[in-house]
């Protein structure tokens, strides 16, 4: 689990994670130079566990590889990335162990993940990727939990870390490096995309399930979630990196038809958007990466 500044609600978090039927063999958690104390209070209240403070905070990308390679280096069949605002069911890893144990050619499983404060309501169910356009499909429906009920193991394009079981395996395969100059966004999409691209399958688990505190705790994360810049940015960094060459010529041209047309009449009414997406296009085109610039 890599944590930032969650305490102490990441209680639930940990005390779901310790509770399940199938128990993980090791949990580690990673404070991710939260600076406030929270680590020696994770420290206190889970001595049986092991918690790691890092020196500093690179961003999420730049975490979850640290703690995925702390991982790997080990024994392990596989490893569970948690984030510190979800909760497992019960039976969470049990099912998306079982799942990895019955198929060689997975790599990733992940949960059906629904909204914490909406239990009921289905955040993400695995993602598409539309060949024509490269469009990014983060799957939602069916919107209801119940209508999951049953429901098989689903292929999909990619995963988000929050949740994800990797293949030990198909990491040492791939690498445990999500791209670090993202910082944040869509760095899970490009990482679980690479894992296909070798050759690994990747599935939703229905019968799997976790919720989520989605954008709940903007005001505590380095970056808010939506950010315009690095959704423009980091989703040019992606096409670039995985799509056929002339996708990228399009969605440059895609972006700039965007900004010129929200430039002299804004769909929602404000221009707010505009300079944040603009700086995102100008930023991937010179090559600067890393943290959001503060004023973007």
């Amino acid at each position: 689990m890599l944590h930032y500044r969650c305490w102490p609600d990441v209680q639930t978090t940990i005390d779901a994670l310790l509770a399940q039927s199938r128990p993980a063999d090791e949990i580690l958690l990673m404070d991710h130079a939260s600076g406030d104390g929270s680590a020696e209070k994770l420290r206190d209240a889970y001595p049986q566990l092991e918690v790691v403070k890092t020196p500093d905070n690179r961003g999420a990308s730049a975490g979850m590889n640290r703690l995925i390679a702390a991982l790997v280096a080990k024994d392990v069949d596989g490893v569970l990335l948690v984030q510190d605002d979800m909760e497992f069911a019960r039976d969470g890893l049990e099912r998306l162990a079982a799942r990895l144990a019955e198929d060689a050619q997975l790599g990733a499983v992940g949960p059906l993940v629904a909204h914490r404060r909406a239990p009921e309501r289905i955040f993400y169910a695995g993602g598409y990727v539309d060949p024509r356009n490269w469009a990014l499909e983060f799957r939602e429906q069916p919107s209801q939990l119940s209508d999951w009920e049953g429901q098989p193991p689903q292929e999909v394009d990619f995963l988000e870390t929050g949740g994800i079981l990797l293949r030990a395996a198909a990491v040492r395969d791939a690498g445990p490096m999500l791209p670090e100059h993202f910082f944040h966004h869509l760095d899970d999409v490009d990482y679980t995309l690479r894992l296909r691209a070798r050759g690994w399958k990747l599935e939703c688990i229905p019968a799997a399930v976790a919720w989520q505190d989605v954008g709940d705790r903007s005001q505590e994360q380095l970056v808010p979630p939506g950010d315009p810049y690095l959704l423009t940015r980091n989703r040019l960094g992606l096409i670039a990196r995985n799509a056929p060459r002339r996708m990228l010529a399009r969605e440059l041209v895609r972006v700039l038809k965007w900004l010129a047309r929200d430039a002299i009449r804004p769909r929602n009414g404000s221009r707010a958007e505009l300079k944040p997406r603009l700086m995102g296009l100008i930023d991937f085109c010179r090559g600067r990466w890393g943290p959001p610039p503060a004023k973007a």
